[in-house]
């Protein structure tokens, strides 16, 4: 009223505009494992994970104005399958020195993949959310992408503690970094591929004093 702003009369609030059968589904699996154990002087840890997500939607949206939403296909529907796979493994020694120093040195590995399908179509709904003739699910999802990365890093630290309130901190690590990707639309006529390696190192260098503790 007023020209204020509000909800709008010609769309309900409860009206579902998603096609029938939508759904949106997504499954998950994560595990890890590690062991710490001596080895000579030093302590060897060992950690791995693996995760994996698969996920699967049919759904869809408005796509026009509300004036002009009861003429045309008004919707805009997505049919999707999505894998992403995860695995990370770090190793690393540390040993306990003299004089309150502790020097660690290791590596860590990610791997991770993913693929994803899916097709997009149009469609026509009320907008008070009902269907005049079903809405048909596209014949096959032929929009793929196929993406795969790796990260792997050497690195060292040390940890100098000369006193109980104070303590530094210094590290170098080196990032080796790969990635591989395919895209293709068949639909648009479109596909491409490529793939990058970057290698770059980076450090650390920091202090630790408490002023105060209770």
């Amino acid at each position: 009223e007023d020209g204020a702003p509000g909800w709008s009369p010609v769309t309900p609030l409860d009206a579902n505009y998603n096609p029938p059968g939508a759904y949106m589904n997504d499954h998950r699996f994560t595990g890890m494992a590690g062991f710490d154990r001596k080895a000579g002087s030093a302590l060897w840890s060992t950690m791995g994970s693996v995760s994996q997500s698969r996920q699967s939607l049919f759904r869809g949206f408005l796509q026009v104005p509300v004036d002009d939403a009861e003429a045309g296909e008004n919707s805009h529907g997505l049919q999707e399958k999505i894998n992403l796979t995860d695995v990370y493994v770090d190793s690393h020694f540390s040993w306990k020195l003299r004089h309150g120093v502790t020097f660690l040195a290791g590596a860590d590995y990610l791997h991770g993949t993913g693929s994803a399908r899916g097709a997009d179509f149009d469609y026509f709904v009320h907008l008070n959310g009902t269907f005049e003739e079903p809405v048909p699910k596209p014949d096959q999802l032929d929009v793929t992408i196929e993406d795969h990365r790796d990260f792997i890093g050497p690195y060292a630290s040390v940890e100098w503690q000369p006193a109980d309130r104070l303590r530094f901190d210094a590290g170098i690590r080196l990032n080796v970094t790969h990635e591989s990707r395919e895209n293709a639309d068949p639909g648009a006529g479109t596909q491409s591929e490529g793939d990058q390696t970057n290698t770059r190192s980076s450090g650390n260098l920091g202090a630790i004093f408490t002023a105060w503790q209770h």
